[in-house]
């Protein structure tokens, strides 16, 4: 009985999402087909090569207990084959990471089976992944799950987030506030200082007042995103605690390093992105690495290009302003709710317990 009309009762039905992480359990014992290399079946090489294909033939009994007690110099060595031989599932690169002597600068999501923030967060919080400060995101194929598990990545001071415009947004107005609230509730993303926004839609300059919750944050930054940011701000330099950069320190950057032949041409914006983090935070003069998600698309298409005369029209950073306060969202009131007519006490005494006027 689905219903009971008489007594106001209506039962719901439960319904158990499908996991959308079934590629990514799959990958994670993923044993890839290596190859063999062109080489003499007889010497020396040859049993190297018969050494590879059976140590990477068998990456499922891999373990990251296995490589603690070896050298340095071994370690970055099977990494180098793993690579050569394409073996690099999520899994290998999971056990690899965790030995803190890999340079993992250089892993991108098309040598990677699956790599979503959902399956990296867990590994994120691992000690020896302290390594882990700056993330770049770039069209990876991701649900509202996979967005809001990237607070949970513990140390990350930079995060740049680039979608392609022909998938649905990664990131959302929404997916800010769930962030902001969990640095309220959990300190999540202290140490958070940059934050790059490219290409989605849906964050809009509403976005600004859940920013202030990032205690470290020092620069926002939006390119071709949400609806026209010139008529939400007009004349105004400021909202919710923070104020528009003038001049603009990203354009700046490209104003110095853009030749005029790169001009006429176009120049790729993520690189001017990189350019800047990298400058502002270290990282290409450290021992940090880079780890950048790269969806199948921007993979194949080597990244989106944007022409520099767009970016005067398109950037907007902003820098947080010590003199003001976030602005609280408007509350908005809530429609009341409309009584059901019941026939008979039993009827009021459910209708109670279901809205909760006990």
């Amino acid at each position: 009985m689905p219903f009971d009309q008489e007594n106001g009762l209506v039962y719901t039905e439960r319904i158990m999402k499908a996991n959308d992480h079934t590629s990514c359990f799959q990958s994670k014992r993923f044993v890839p087909f290596v190859k063999a290399p062109p080489h003499s079946q007889r010497g020396t090489r040859s049993l190297v090569d018969t050494a590879i294909i059976t140590l990477f033939g068998n990456t499922d009994l891999l373990d990251a207990s296995s490589l603690q007690s070896l050298p340095q110099a071994v370690i970055e060595q099977l990494w180098e084959w793993a690579n050569d031989c394409k073996a690099v599932s999520l899994h290998v690169w999971q056990v690899f990471a965790r030995t803190n002597h890999v340079k993992v600068h250089d892993i991108k999501g098309r040598r990677i089976t699956c790599m979503r923030p959902a399956c990296l967060a867990p590994v994120a919080n691992d000690a020896n992944m302290a390594w882990l400060v700056h993330l770049t995101i770039r069209d990876v194929a991701m649900d509202t799950d996979d967005a809001i598990s990237i607070w949970q990545i513990p140390n990350l001071q930079a995060i740049y987030i680039q979608g392609s415009g022909t998938k649905q947004e990664l990131v959302s107005d929404r997916i800010l506030r769930a962030w902001a609230s969990a640095a309220t509730d959990s300190a999540a993303m202290s140490k958070l200082e940059l934050m790059f926004i490219d290409g989605q839609r849906e964050i809009t300059p509403h976005c600004l007042q859940y920013l202030s919750q990032f205690p470290a944050l020092k620069l926002f930054t939006a390119f071709k995103c949400g609806q026209d940011w010139i008529k939400a701000f007009g004349r105004a330099q400021s909202l919710a605690g923070w104020s528009l950069c003038i001049p603009n320190p990203v354009q700046q950057l490209i104003r110095s390093k853009t030749t005029r032949a790169e001009f006429d041409s176009g120049v790729v914006w993520p690189d001017f992105v990189e350019n800047f983090i990298a400058n502002a935070k270290g990282v290409a003069s450290s021992n940090k690495p880079v780890l950048q998600l790269v969806g199948l698309d921007q993979a194949r298409d080597g990244g989106r290009k944007a022409r520099t005369t767009d970016f005067n029209h398109t950037i907007f950073s902003f820098q947080r302003d010590a003199n003001s306060q976030a602005v609280a969202p408007d509350a908005t009131a809530q429609p009341v709710a409309k009584r059901r007519k019941l026939k008979n006490d039993l009827g009021a005494a459910n209708y109670q317990l279901m809205t909760g006027n006990v």
